[in-house]
């Protein structure tokens, strides 16, 4: 008896095992299926799900937690030089107008709407947010919302669309409304994953430029850029960010605004305050430059913050041409030859 219960057990435990390894099997099957599909989707995807997925999983951070990041001086500094690159053309836009021009832009990958603010001191009419992430851009509506509450601002549209694979115009409120000015921030560099994204993202500035309009962008490497001349873009603007900053701070207003937003570290670290690097060797070129001004402490950068900000970031701006366009120009060509033969036939 004893032995029949013990061969039954046995009995048991083996078919408990077999079940564990089909089950096992079959889940490893389905991971490997679900593995497989990931790989088709971001075949077919690229990466823009990659990215907008990302962006939609951020969470909101306050102002202070933000303040405690290891790159907050470097954060300060980009936005630093945004506004006074948005300023730059903002301006260059209202003195090449005669009337006092009522100015329409486009944020494109505008995120959370970190640039709302440099908008509201650029003084514009309206304003048309876009972005790959619903997440960002829900983001951005409550902060436009909040600054709003606080004062007057410009009118402004929210569009959630891939400014990289779809016609942006076809999203907006007036599709036929020619804008001023166009803005990408620290985003344009995703359009390149495929030539067939980088076109559409270029045919999306041109089509939405008025003839004259700039799009102004920060982006990797200049060089490695190709503006497309059948959208009628020429570049016009090429700075690096070193050379931005040399240029911004000949101005006593863009210096004064530097220092209110703590884009630079005090050295040595204030009482009670820590630097962004431990490393001193961070630091090394603050000692000659202190000698220079005969002083004890600089308001400057780590050094690897400088390099990867400065060296490696360009401030670019691109131009739709005021020339007649090939089709237009076929157009053109087509009614002048029209009006000859009438007249010809008149005659």
């Amino acid at each position: 008896m004893m032995q029949e219960s013990h061969s039954s057990s046995s009995a048991i435990q083996e078919r408990n095992i077999s079940t564990l390894k089909k089950d096992k099997e079959t889940d490893e099957s389905v991971e490997e299926k679900d593995d497989f599909k990931s790989d088709i989707r971001l075949k077919i995807d690229g990466l823009s799900q990659v990215v907008a997925t990302h962006y939609n999983k951020l969470e909101e951070k306050g102002l202070k937690e933000r303040n405690m990041s290891r790159i907050v001086y470097m954060r300060n500094f980009n936005n630093w030089i945004k506004s006074i690159f948005l300023s730059k053309f903002i301006g260059q836009i209202r003195e090449e107008s005669a009337d006092d021009i009522k100015i329409i832009a486009l944020d494109m990958c505008c995120g959370k709407g970190g640039d709302l603010m440099k908008w509201q001191k650029a003084n514009i009419r309206h304003l048309i947010c876009a972005d790959i992430a619903e997440t960002s851009i829900s983001q951005c509506k409550e902060r436009y919302e909040h600054l709003k509450k606080r004062g007057r601002i410009f009118s402004a549209e929210f569009v959630v669309a891939d400014c990289t694979k779809t016609k942006l115009k076809q999203h907006l409120e007036v599709p036929e409304k020619k804008l001023d000015i166009v803005s990408c921030q620290f985003a344009f560099h995703y359009c390149f994953e495929s030539l067939s994204q980088a076109e559409t993202m270029i045919r999306n500035v041109s089509d939405v430029l008025r003839k004259g309009g700039y799009f102004i962008a920060t982006i990797p490497d200049a060089n490695k850029i190709l503006i497309c001349k059948k959208y009628d873009l020429e570049l016009v603007y090429n700075k690096s960010f070193e050379e931005l900053y040399e240029i911004g701070v000949k101005d006593r207003e863009n210096r004064s605004l530097l220092f209110r937003m703590k884009a630079l570290e005090m050295y040595p670290a204030v009482h009670g305050s820590n630097l962004s690097s431990s490393n001193e060797e961070e630091y090394c070129h603050v000692g000659e430059d202190s000698k220079e001004r005969n002083t004890s402490s600089v308001k400057t950068m780590s050094k690897s913050e400088w390099e990867a900000i400065c060296k490696f970031i360009y401030g670019i701006c691109i131009q739709k041409s005021n020339m007649m366009t090939t089709s237009e120009l076929a157009r053109s060509t087509s009614r002048t030859n029209d009006i000859s033969l009438l007249f010809s036939s008149i005659s």
